[in-house]
This record gives structure tokens, C-alpha cells and sequence, in this order.
């Protein structure tokens, strides 16, 4: 996800409606505020007990992510998740798709920056 954040608007450039979802169609309270994030940071939404961790990876859109501003993104979510008891993440196979990271280099840093956690997470293939 690039820099400039908008819950609940185009800005997300999201086709469909992920129905029960927080930050779409202004269903979570900070969706009408603009959230200014930089590279590297991680953009979070709770949802009743539920977070929903948008990774940071890149300044603009259309750019593509590097590994460096990924691993900084996954950093963020694993303290996040550690300071708010997370115990599991489910994701796809994040920056491997339009993006084009590598996922085997992506997977051994998933390990690496989760590896002295109890965190457990799920990679899901559509």
C-alpha cells in the first residue's frame, strides 16, 4: 500500500465491497480521517477484537515495494501485534503479485522478523 492513506475512499483504489471488512463504505470510526503514513510504517484498524494491518511499501501506488521498506512495514505489525497480544496474522502473499517481490525471499523474511515471537500466521493463495 503506498503513503497516502484514506479509509473509506477511492484512494484505496478498490474495485469491489468487502462486506463486514472495517475501512471500507465508512464502517470503522477513522475511516473519514486521512491518514498520513510514510514508507515503512504500518496503518492499523481495529475492528471489535480484530486488527487489520495495511503495510506501508511504497510512497506511491504505482511504484513498486523494495525489500528493505517491506521488512520496515512487517517490523511495525510485529510490534504492534506483540504489544496488543495478536497471536495470529492471516495474509496473502504479500508483494508478490503486481508488486513482483520474490515470494521465497518474502517468506524468509516473514521468518526471520516473526521468528522470536508466539505470533503464528497464515499465508493464503487465492
Amino acid at each position: 500500500m503506498s503513503e497516502r492513506v484514506a479509509f473509506g475512499s477511492r484512494s484505496l483504489h478498490l474495485k469491489k465491497s468487502r462486506k463486514g471488512l472495517p475501512g471500507y463504505h465508512g464502517q470503522h470510526p477513522d475511516c473519514k480521517r486521512r491518514k498520513e503514513k510514510k514508507t515503512g510504517d504500518v496503518a492499523i484498524l481495529k475492528r471489535d477484537d480484530r486488527y487489520v494491518y495495511y503495510l506501508i511499501t511504497k510512497s506511491k501506488y504505482f511504484y513498486k515495494p523494495t525489500y528493505d521498506n517491506l521488512r520496515k512495514s512487517l517490523e511495525a505489525m510485529k510490534i504492534h501485534s506483540l504489544k496488543n497480544a495478536v497471536t495470529r496474522i492471516s495474509m496473502p502473499k504479500i508483494g508478490c503479485g503486481l508488486d513482483r517481490l520474490d515470494w521465497n525471499k518474502v517468506s524468509t523474511m516473514l521468518e526471520e522478523v516473526f521468528e522470536d515471537t508466539d505470533v503464528y500466521i497464515t499465508v493464503y493463495t487465492l
